[in-house]
């Protein structure tokens, strides 16, 4: 009511402004309770020269005047100088009586907040287990400085309701092949490795090999480096026992792309000196087979060209044939994630061929054949039912964040999604071919994180990934994206951090 008062005070005021002036002199009016623009307008029209200070004050209106050296009705000359204060606003440092917010509403709150002049606040949701949705829970202040009374310029937080979510536990006594992937390692992305791509303009390993100064010293700087022995000692002691290693079709050295042979060859024998089966995992093709910068070249699509198609096969074979006497060689997967737009019988004739040259030089690996992005093609069952394939499984990879059709789910939706969608998507197989999951994570848009405490991120996190992890751990063998990202965001992505941040489990 006090604001009200004085803005009605302030308008009628500047009213009384006006015919104050003659010829060589001016007629002070009382400016006290007017906003500061406006006597600064008035002493423009006047030609009074203002000395203007301004200071924290409880009585009046922020931005306005509450101080005049001359008194009203004071009759100056032209040109006079003027000293006036207006207020910055109402005191922060002022103590504040916290009332008690029980049965409060949101609308209640924010009329307190608004009354008591306070600026630093914010609403966050909780995951509650005993409360309905949008019922108060309690309040956090951050005071300015360590004292027992609260101040306007403190930071409070209200807590409210979002409701009930259920975090189910993780059953973990399953025979899944339970792994991870090695991804940004020998296949370059700008978004996994971001420092590395400083001065380069784009994100995958061709333009970085054309881009980046001293290329070649750089990227076996970060072969050398990015994953090391103490990392396969950490997977084991943490109870993972299968990697998924995508390798680049230059991997022998073609071009301006530089021979990773050694530091693959390497990665071969730490594995198996931990115990740690490898899926080869062939990431790139000639051509481009998905115009992603994991596929090697952005922007470009030209693998199913017959000459890269042929050159593909080839060099599945020599793969097939170098690696075989590595102990560690668990399988071979032909190609990571052709495009959709890719002719599906080019697709299904290309793995036929790649399988038998990997046969050729090795009966006793998996193979594995990923979905092209259409796992709900019925020609898949055809394809896995009409031929004659030993030890091979279908590579499904699930996210829920890329496109826009996730922009109004919420963590409730999501995990509905995976007890139905992914789980249907998973069964649709049984019987016909084993399906491993050969990417997944906890990566989902920011919508769904909108408002929320911090504990409620977490319980976020861990419910998504707890409904995953149980869906998942029915199918043949799963790989999560991505062992590591070597930056301080992204930890969706970070297996690693994850663990060490007990937001999932160990794989014991």
């Amino acid at each position: 009511m006090r604001k009200i008062l004085l803005f009605i005070i302030s308008f009628t005021l500047v009213l009384s402004l006006l015919g104050c002036k003659s010829a060589s002199t001016v007629n002070i009016p009382d400016l006290k309770g007017i906003e500061y623009g406006d006597v600064l307008k008035w002493s423009f029209d006047y030609d009074i020269n203002l000395i203007v200070s301004s200071e924290y004050n409880d009585d009046v209106l922020p931005n306005t005047v509450f101080y005049q050296d001359i008194e009203p009705g004071t009759k100056v000359p032209v040109e006079s100088e003027l000293i006036i204060k207006y207020s910055r606003g109402y005191s922060l440092d002022e103590i504040i009586v916290i009332p008690d917010f029980t049965n409060f509403t949101k609308e209640d709150i924010l009329e307190w907040l608004e009354e008591t002049d306070i600026s630093k606040y914010q609403f966050l949701d909780s995951f509650d287990l005993s409360t309905e949705a949008g019922t108060y829970l309690g309040y956090e202040i951050i005071q300015s400085k360590d004292k027992d009374e609260y101040q306007r310029k403190d930071e409070f937080t209200f807590f409210f309701s979002k409701g009930f979510l259920y975090i189910e536990d993780v059953v973990e006594d399953t025979l899944a092949i339970k792994g991870v992937n090695l991804g940004g390692w020998f296949v370059l992305e700008g978004w996994m490795t971001p420092d590395l791509f400083n001065g380069v303009n784009g994100s995958d390993e061709t333009v970085f090999m054309e881009q980046k100064e001293n290329a070649e010293e750089v990227i076996e700087n970060h072969w050398d480096t990015f994953i090391v022995e103490e990392d396969f000692i950490w997977l084991k002691e943490h109870g993972v026992e299968y990697v998924r290693l995508p390798i680049p079709w230059w991997l022998f050295g073609e071009g301006v792309y530089s021979s990773s042979l050694l530091y693959i060859e390497r990665a071969m024998v730490w594995a198996e000196e931990h115990d740690i089966k490898v899926l080869l995992d062939l990431h790139t093709a000639p051509g481009c087979q998905n115009g992603f910068d994991n596929g090697g070249i952005a922007g470009v699509l030209e693998w199913e060209e017959p000459e890269n198609v042929l050159k593909t096969v080839e060099i599945l074979g020599d793969i097939a044939e170098h690696f075989s006497s590595y102990d560690s060689l668990w399988g071979i997967e032909v190609l990571n994630e052709p495009g959709w737009s890719v002719n599906m019988e080019i697709l299904q004739e290309f793995y036929i061929d790649a399988y038998e040259i990997i046969r050729f030089h090795n009966t006793s690996i998996y193979i594995g054949f990923h979905d092209g992005f259409r796992n709900y093609d019925d020609t898949w069952k055809r394809f896995f039912e009409n031929n004659d394939f030993r030890k091979v499984f279908f590579d499904i990879h699930l996210y829920q964040t890329f496109g826009d059709g996730w922009g109004d789910y919420d963590i409730l939706d999501h995990v509905a999604f995976v007890h139905r969608e992914q789980k249907n998507t998973i069964a649709n197989y049984i019987g016909i071919v084993p399906v491993v999951i050969g990417e997944w994570s906890l990566g989902l848009q920011g919508n769904v994180y909108e408002n929320l405490s911090q504990d409620s991120i977490i319980d976020v996190k861990m419910a998504f990934a707890n409904s995953q992890f149980n869906e998942y751990n029915k199918t043949f063998g799963w790989f999560f994206w991505n062992y590591k990202i070597d930056s301080g965001s992204y930890l969706e992505w970070d297996f690693r951090r994850l663990v060490e941040a007990k937001l999932i489990p160990d794989m014991y």
